[in-house]
């Protein structure tokens, strides 16, 4: 028998609804509906959250808020960037910088890369001193092992932003002692040392992120140096360059270059930084005072 063959058969011997049936169909469906219905699973006690998990729940869900948020789109090597400069920041203080340079020369044939002579190894040591307020002034002092020292001190005019005064006395091999004084000397003559070359670096962005080193400090690339801060004061720990070519400083006695040769250097500086408050007593620090014996 086929299914069309069934239907008619069903219909032949089923009688027709009467006019109340699709009311009784409608009544139980309600009636269903507000009867309370058993759970497929059985029930469980809800398990009470310890006060760390909560917390950390709770702080993540902020952390995705803060971070979702229109406006919140903060980078964070940019954030890693503004934390270095701000770090060799002088502040409402005095910014103290000491530096240790190590400079490594070697000769070697320009084709093969071998080296052929060195390394002469020379060491330099340096301090800083910078203050903003209410005129900004520096005093730097470098020295080698040797004795010969240069100390510099630079004073903004207060009525000319543009200009300054630098002081100086450099001590020579012999012992003797040059004094030097430049007045309304232009700002922009200012000479560069490490830090400064750092902070200009920053501000302009010419230094980028480029991963940790093995001691944990955020290695900064930037142009022919890295540069390695302290993953928590962000401050400076070394920096290092790299040279190729002619010797760069003609005043340093060098290695000889000969035919088909060339030199490199590889320069290491580590650095360590103070932030004093503003006394008298650290004013005199940067105050140049020169030794009573002077050729000027």
């Amino acid at each position: 028998m086929t299914e069309l063959e069934d239907l008619a058969r069903f219909r032949e011997h089923t009688p027709p609804p009467g006019p109340d049936a699709a009311d009784r169909v409608i009544a139980r469906l309600r009636a269903e509906a507000e009867r309370p219905k058993r759970p497929l699973l059985p029930a469980r006690r809800p398990r009470r959250l310890g006060l760390v998990p909560a917390l950390t729940g709770l702080a993540a869900a902020a952390f995705l808020v803060v971070a979702l948020w229109p406006g919140n789109e903060s980078d964070p090597r940019q954030d890693i960037l503004a934390r270095a400069a701000a770090a060799i920041a002088p502040k409402d203080g005095i910014l103290h910088v000491s530096w240790r340079e190590t400079t490594i020369e070697t000769v070697v044939d320009a084709s093969t890369g071998r080296r052929v002579r060195g390394p002469l190894v020379s060491r330099w040591r340096g301090d800083s001193w910078h203050v903003e307020r209410p005129t900004p002034a520096w005093r730097e002092r470098t020295s080698d092992k040797r004795g010969r020292f240069d100390d510099v001190g630079y004073v903004v005019d207060a009525d000319d932003p543009d200009r300054m005064t630098v002081t100086s006395f450099h001590v020579r091999g012999d012992g003797r002692v040059v004094i030097d004084v430049n007045r309304h000397q232009p700002t922009g003559d200012l000479a560069r040392n490490p830090v400064d070359q750092i902070r200009d670096d920053l501000d302009e962005g010419n230094l980028r992120l480029a991963g940790r080193t093995r001691d944990g400090s955020l290695r900064l690339r930037g142009g022919d140096y890295e540069l390695h801060v302290d993953p928590h004061t962000y401050e400076p720990r070394r920096q290092i360059s790299e040279y190729s070519g002619p010797f760069p400083d003609p005043g340093l006695k060098h290695l000889p270059i000969g035919a088909g040769e060339e030199g490199r250097e590889v320069v290491t500086t580590e650095f360590a930084v103070e932030h004093l408050p503003d006394t008298p007593r650290t004013r005199k620090l940067l105050r140049i005072v020169p030794p009573r014996k002077a050729d000027s």
